[in-house]
């Protein structure tokens, strides 16, 4: 699964991890695999390096079922059972040429950049994996990104000052899940009233008005905070939900199948 990502970087025939270590992984615990219908599709490795900080790698998902998700979720179970075990820190090691750059790695240093992760840091092979530094066709260096696990999203926050706005005033007997929903509903009607006889041109520009822009920004905040207080009332992580919402889309519809085109898909066997 690496002969891509990292084509050119190692020498001919050179074994980053031979099977003896991996079985050593796994007897210890440390590596975690995604199944899709029965089939390993990916694994991940995960590790504590001290009391705060844990660690993945060894991070692959089979190049068949690219466009699932698979390699965002091991990250998401990688984060879980971090915080699970007490660390408040997540940190992972990008390889990347010194002299060139390198389509993959400049992929993967964007994608961990939108799951939250920065660079903490700049070693060497020759320090980090001595014993790997041989193995390398070109100088390469390691860098170190690492995700604070301890932050809450911008969604936990806006969800806990909800929280805190409706104990405050003993609203909570009404936020119930109907009420809440019904609520979700009557001001998406409010924000639609907004562009009803717009034509679309009209409605593209709608924010270059003032005071039609204040309406609209309003009522879009109507609408997030009552739905956010709705999930926080269900218990529901809504960015996770979404995101396991968008997996599904992903799947259902192919960027080759539906490209330019508004047809609906059928659902997912």
């Amino acid at each position: 699964m690496y002969a891509e990502s990292e084509k050119g970087l190692w020498a001919d025939g050179a074994v980053r991890t031979t099977e003896r270590e991996l079985a050593g992984l796994v007897r210890a615990g440390e590596i975690a695999v995604a199944r899709l219908d029965g089939r390993i599709t990916g694994c991940v490795r995960v590790h504590r390096l001290d009391p705060a900080t844990s660690e993945f790698g060894l991070l692959a998902a089979d190049p068949r079922h690219r466009g699932l998700g698979v390699g965002r979720e091991l990250v998401r179970f990688a984060e879980r059972r971090a915080r699970a075990q007490g660390a408040g820190r997540m940190r992972l090691e990008l390889l990347v040429p010194r002299e060139r750059p390198h389509p993959s790695k400049e992929f993967l240093a964007a994608w961990y950049g939108r799951l939250g992760y920065v660079v903490a840091g700049k070693g060497t092979m020759e320090d980090s994996h001595p014993h790997l530094a041989p193995l390398l066709a070109t100088p390469c260096d390691v860098m170190i990104y690492e995700k604070d696990l301890r932050a809450g999203t911008p969604i936990d926050d806006l969800a806990a000052r909800l929280r805190e706005f409706a104990a405050d005033r003993e609203w909570e007997p009404f936020h119930t899940p109907k009420n809440l929903a019904m609520a979700v509903a009557g001001e998406a009607g409010e924000l639609l009233a907004e562009f009803q006889w717009l034509t679309p041109e009209e409605s593209a520009a709608v924010m270059t008005d003032p005071a039609a822009g204040a309406r609209v920004r309003g009522e879009l905040a109507d609408v997030m905070t009552y739905l956010v207080r709705l999930a926080d009332t269900l218990g529901v992580d809504l960015i996770q939900a979404a995101h396991a919402k968008l997996d599904e889309s992903e799947r259902r519809y192919d960027p080759e199948t539906y490209r330019g085109t508004a047809r609906k898909a059928p659902p997912l066997p």
